[in-house]
């Protein structure tokens, strides 16, 4: 694994240089200490044990073929909303694949990846390359220096955990943001949908959450219920700038920044 410690290089628009780096690495134990933030270090038995605590595991690498034609579009949608600047830090929490991750390091961004994942852990770094910066995370607290990131994003994260950890890792992600850092959440609306595609997207993904196990479903269930994105960011401190419904207002795009910041 590697730490970020390099010195970033100000695009467009971007005022000065800042120099970042990992002040939290993640440990790496053995068999008997838990999970490491790979596969790396296990072999044969051990390696599948790993894998059937990894509930994305199976899906991994099949995950592409048949959700990235949904993702990128809303990857797309949500560039449009918060285009990235050359030299940015862009923090992805919820990485999977690394296919956001990719896109980002095309713009000339610095990207560090972050999932609960093992075998999404290892698609990403395979996808981006041996020196890709690409982390495991075991709960709600982020492995990222402080006041680090220019851009956070959360895609499809929030609604898929109980809203006492979504309120966690929103508190970690405030804490990474850089001064003037923005937020780029995109997760399930709780607007009205519009007929046809509102209604058939909300029913295809109830199936995957239902596949997902019971627990992402009932954390789902209890976001959209809560209201969903608007107070989990009023709580976290995070007032939104700019939303797009997309997907039929079955998804909802935004872009927050911290409460108090003055134009």
């Amino acid at each position: 694994m590697r730490g970020l410690d390099q010195n970033r290089q100000g695009g467009p628009g971007i005022p000065g240089a800042r120099r970042v780096r990992a002040v939290r690495p993640l440990c790496h134990r053995g068999p008997g200490g838990g999970l490491d933030g790979t596969l790396r270090g296990y072999r044969g038995a051990d390696a599948g044990r790993v894998r059937t605590m990894d509930s994305y595991g199976l899906l991994s690498t099949g995950y592409d073929l048949v959700l990235e034609p949904l993702n990128a579009p809303l990857r797309r949608a949500a560039q449009r909303l918060c285009p990235a600047q050359p030299g940015w830090v862009v923090v992805d929490v919820g990485c999977g694949t690394g296919a956001g991750l990719a896109e980002y390091a095309a713009q000339r961004c610095t990207v560090i990846g972050l999932d609960p994942s093992p075998a999404m852990v290892s698609q990403a770094r395979r996808r981006l390359g041996p020196d890709a910066d690409v982390r495991r995370i075991t709960g709600p607290t982020l492995p990222v220096e402080d006041a680090c990131a220019d851009l956070a994003v959360v895609s499809l994260v929030l609604h898929s955990v109980p809203r006492s950890t979504a309120l966690e890792l929103l508190d970690e992600v405030v804490r990474v943001l850089a001064p003037g850092g923005r937020v780029l959440v995109t997760d399930f609306g709780t607007g009205r949908l519009r007929f046809p595609r509102g209604h058939l997207t909300r029913a295809m993904t109830g199936l995957f959450e239902v596949v997902a196990g019971p627990q992402h479903a009932r954390s789902c269930l209890d976001y959209l219920r809560s209201g969903g994105l608007p107070p989990l960011l009023a709580q976290a401190g995070l007032r939104p700038t700019a939303t797009r419904p997309t997907a039929g207002g079955h998804v909802t795009i935004t872009v927050a920044e911290r409460s108090g910041r003055t134009a």
